[in-house]
């Protein structure tokens, strides 16, 4: 048990019996529900367990010896026909959901509900259509109330109602621990009956009831549920001839550990030790959801507040460490401010030698290229054609000269590598020297081609060869 489980005394009830186990008295103690002539059962297991309660609370006549009260929260176990247990097929609901739909269709789901219930549930797990088996158990509100009451009146707290299948399913992980584990089977054996309870993993998932000695029909149960291995609790007459129907039928049997030989005869005794530490399903009436769901809310706040803190103590030690890195990273930049700035300046000038540089090469790539500019006019001009004076501006370049005819001149100078236009700069003029021809005096100008394409095209290795001997008359 867990050391939560152990600070809870268990308490079992039965219709005609109740069990204690913890508190001041180590051992386990059953005390008898006896009906007054004329009195009613159920009022006299009221009075029954206010006695009880008020025992262990150290507020009985009987516990004067005891001293100071040792016990302040119990967890109740309650057996058939206090509480009906059984597994249901519900649609994907929550636990409060799950318990309102129980509630109002109590009396189809179970045979000995009558009036008002308080309702527990356990989701197992889904199923293949999709809806969900759940462990469902239910107990008739009015007892619950005087559970509680009572429990009050000691100056005690109830921690948990549960069905006594849950506390048998906690007492047989305990007594074999390889139930914890895969599926299995405990039986539980009472004078008229044997309550076999199937578990998956140590978890109770279904509860199934066979009358003693109705061998046939437990093996069949046992089988059904698919458990390979089987112990039993209870008398050890009944707990004896259990086991061998089940050894017989092949199902491996494990008998009760010695610590259990004595609780594990009683069935109420054994789920008054465990009911403690049983899982569940837990039974709650409305108002105890309400005050789970309120007890939520204020640990969801407290730890929302607490989160809130520890962000901001956070946030407070991250500004602080911010700050200092911050002084640092100043401290270090003005440590190197004088160097930075040398190096800014002389960033500058280099920059500014880059930007001469560049516009020097640019000035050189885009410059013409003269002497190729002369080849290809030299070559382009007409052999009847001599030029006697070159002059260039800019992109232009001028030429004078004489010709035979000066209108071939113009067409051979335009259609001249490089030359992207020609035009006259002055009239043409017809002179005559006596005893020659006459000839042509002409002006042109022509402007430079400023595409990479047109200056290769005026490569000397294609125009100067031809006319390397040309000359001025």
């Amino acid at each position: 048990m867990s050391r939560q489980s152990r600070s809870v005394t268990g308490v079992a009830l039965g219709a005609r019996e109740v069990c204690t186990a913890g508190g001041a008295q180590a051992s386990v103690q059953a005390h008898a529900v006896v009906a007054e002539q004329g009195e009613d059962q159920s009022v006299a297991l009221g009075r029954a367990v206010g006695a009880v309660f008020a025992g262990l609370a150290g507020t009985g006549a009987g516990d004067a010896r005891s001293g100071p009260a040792s016990v302040s929260r119990v967890a109740v176990a309650l057996l058939s026909p206090l509480t009906e247990l059984r597994a249901l097929h519900l649609p994907p609901l929550d636990d409060r959901a799950r318990a309102r739909l129980i509630g109002r269709n109590a009396n189809r789901y179970f045979v000995g509900a009558r009036g008002p219930q308080v309702i527990g549930s356990l989701d197992i797990g889904a199923n293949g259509d999709g809806a969900h088996t759940v462990l469902a158990a239910v107990a008739a509100e009015p007892l619950i109330t005087t559970l509680e009451t009572n429990a009050a009146a000691a100056g005690l707290t109830i921690a948990s109602f549960v069905p006594a299948e849950a506390a048998w399913t906690a007492a047989a992980v305990a007594a074999w621990p390889a139930f914890a584990r895969g599926i299995a089977a405990c039986v539980v054996a009472h004078e008229d009956r044997l309550d076999v309870l199937t578990m998956r993993d140590g978890a109770l998932v279904g509860v199934r009831r066979v009358r003693s000695g109705d061998n046939r029909d437990l093996i069949r149960v046992v089988g059904d549920a698919g458990a390979r291995d089987a112990g039993v609790f209870g008398a050890a007459a009944a707990a004896n001839a259990t086991l061998a129907a089940l050894s017989a039928a092949g199902i491996r049997t494990q008998r009760v550990p010695a610590g259990f030989a004595g609780d594990g005869l009683n069935p109420a005794a054994l789920a008054a030790r465990f009911a403690p530490s049983a899982a569940g399903p837990r039974l709650m009436s409305e108002r105890a959801r309400d005050d789970v769901a309120r007890a939520e809310v204020r640990g969801a706040w407290r730890m929302a507040g607490l989160a809130a803190a520890v962000m901001l103590v956070a946030a407070a030690v991250h500004f602080v460490g911010e700050r200092r890195e911050l002084d640092d990273v100043r401290a270090a930049r003005a440590a190197v401010r004088a160097r930075v700035e040398s190096t800014l300046a002389d960033r500058v000038d280099v920059e500014a030698v880059y930007r001469q540089v560049a516009e020097l090469a640019r000035q050189r790539r885009d410059a013409p290229r003269w002497s190729l500019v002369l080849a290809s006019l030299t070559d382009a001009l007409p052999d009847a054609a001599w030029a006697t004076a070159v002059r260039v501006r800019g992109d232009s370049v001028f030429m004078d000269g004489v010709a035979d005819e000066a209108s071939p001149v113009f067409d051979a100078i335009a259609r001249a590598s490089g030359i992207a236009g020609v035009r006259a700069t002055a009239p043409v003029r017809r002179e005559s020297i006596e005893g020659d021809l006459p000839l042509e005096h002409f002006s042109i100008g022509a402007r430079l081609a400023t595409t990479d394409a047109a200056r290769d095209q005026a490569s000397p290795a294609a125009r100067v060869p031809a006319r390397a001997t040309r000359g001025t008359p």
